[in-house]
């Protein structure tokens, strides 16, 4: 898995798996495949358990970070983030990320209208560990 060759295989277009990532090919395949027995943090924590990732003081330094998006201007779109707010020609969404700050993965992004508040979307992360 961790060959050129593979990657070849793998790629939908040439630009696909050229870049350096905190999380490989090969560690996303093989954590792809395996069944999951838990929760996906803990599914995480064991796997990277294995790749030794960065901790602080023994835990994972995790954020939040929410913004909005814009959307296509399409009748899926409108019915399900809402209508473009006043002075806009495309609906936006509300996004918020539950990010691991050492290691630079996102662990969750949930999407939503902008109707819904960062904080709520914040408040909603589940506990990784969890």
């Amino acid at each position: 898995m961790s060959s050129a060759e593979f990657a070849d295989l793998a790629r939908i277009h040439p630009e696909a798996f050229t870049r350096q990532r905190a999380l490989l090919l090969p560690h996303r395949v093989s954590m792809r495949l395996k069944l999951r027995k838990g929760s996906i943090g803990d599914e995480l924590d064991r796997f990277f358990g294995v790749l030794h990732p960065r901790l602080w003081h023994g835990l994972r330094l995790l954020a939040i970070d929410g913004s909005t998006a814009r959307l296509p201007n399409t009748d899926d779109a409108r019915a399900t983030f809402g209508a473009p707010p006043e002075g806009s020609s495309v609906p936006l969404a509300r996004f918020s990320r539950l990010y691991d700050v050492l290691n630079g993965l996102v662990i969750e992004r949930p999407i939503e209208s902008r109707q819904v508040g960062e904080r709520v979307l914040a408040g909603e992360h589940r506990d990784p560990g969890q």
